[in-house]
């Protein structure tokens, strides 16, 4: 009987480290993701260094579901021809569009925009009456994109069960590869 009491606290005890183990892994993981999308925004210097095309106003340029990286350095100074995603006080979602011209006065740009596929300028989506995109709205610049990427977050977005489904998931893949340490 001595012996069996001996052998359940051992195994307590293993659960327990196993558990830690499990735990620590999971956290590392986790801040390891956080701290690779804080270097990303360090390196581009915006806060929001990748967007996602999620209607037809950029075809053929850019199509749903394309995932857009995008950078705000100085050098070389925006021109008419730049791919840019703006966005103004107050409203959620973010507008990418083509430079069409841009006019720079006291130290400001006076930028003139235009969907790929539009008719005409972004002038009557402008909220308050402007007239141009300042450079206070203008959240980066697009240097690289991937085709079909950011799809996912389009059903993300579309399917909001999908996001449950996807988190339940996650955590029996996490529970179940990690591997168990030997003591």
């Amino acid at each position: 009987m001595q012996k069996l009491r001996g052998k359940l606290n051992e195994l307590k005890i293993k659960d327990k480290r196993i558990f830690v183990h499990k735990f620590i892994n999971t956290s590392l993981l986790i801040a390891t993701a956080l701290m690779a999308w804080k270097g990303i925004k360090v390196c581009s210097n915006t806060d929001t260094p990748i967007v996602v095309i999620v209607n037809n106003s950029m075809i053929p340029a850019y199509y749903p579901g394309d995932m857009l990286l995008i950078e705000m350095w100085n050098s070389p100074p925006l021109q008419a021809g730049d791919v840019i995603v703006y966005n103004f006080d107050g409203k959620e979602s973010s507008i990418i569009s083509r430079i069409m011209s841009i006019h720079e006065e006291n130290n400001d740009y006076f930028i003139v925009t235009k969907g790929e596929k539009n008719e005409s300028n972004d002038r009557a989506v402008l909220w308050n009456g402007k007239k141009f995109i300042q450079r206070k709205d203008v959240v980066g610049r697009v240097y690289f994109f991937v085709p079909y990427l950011g799809t996912i977050v389009i059903w993300l977005i579309d399917y909001p069960v999908l996001k449950y489904v996807l988190i339940v998931f996650m955590a029996i893949f996490i529970g179940l590869a990690a591997k168990q340490p030997k003591y």
